[in-house]
């Protein structure tokens, strides 16, 4: 049986997503710190072949009340300097698996800057509003990147609504 190559490189993305998961999990680590995350989505990263280190990735972290993770998803794998998302996409995987009751979005910056851009802003404030709507809470947002530097939204006022 044939498998195409594209398909091969998700299911090892996913494994490799998976056993990070299973690792924090078993630890019982709530995410309930901008580092917790931070290490966690960098830990995925670095589990990553390096063409796709050089992308933007974009992740979605559903996690139950007691704010332990149920799963990460990588939503979208883009460019050197950007990534697709939509609300539909991200919300998508919270009603599949249930048990969901808030997300922490996160992506890394390739370049290792980790300021927001104007689009991280806008699709941040956009998945927070259509997450208000769902009653599945986005309650941060963290830009990474492998050296280990990041940006919490949370803790720099920017998921406030105006």
């Amino acid at each position: 049986m044939y498998i195409p190559e594209r398909e091969v490189d998700m299911i090892i993305r996913n494994r490799r997503v998976r056993e990070v998961v299973q690792r924090y999990n078993a630890d019982g680590v709530k995410l309930n710190r901008p580092e917790t995350v931070a290490n966690i989505v960098k830990s995925v990263l670095l589990s990553m072949d390096k063409q796709d280190k050089d992308k933007e990735i974009f992740f979605s972290i559903g996690l139950n009340v007691k704010l332990q993770v149920k799963y990460i998803e990588i939503v979208s794998m883009g460019v050197l300097n950007a990534s697709l998302v939509s609300p539909r996409e991200v919300f998508r995987t919270p009603f599949i698996k249930g048990g969901v009751s808030d997300i922490i979005i996160a992506h890394n910056h390739p370049s290792g800057d980790t300021t927001p851009s104007l689009d991280d802003i806008k699709i941040t404030h956009t998945l927070r509003d259509a997450g208000d709507l769902l009653d599945i809470h986005i309650i941060d947002h963290i830009i990474v990147n492998i050296d280990g530097g990041f940006f919490s939204f949370k803790e720099n006022g920017l998921m406030d609504k105006k």
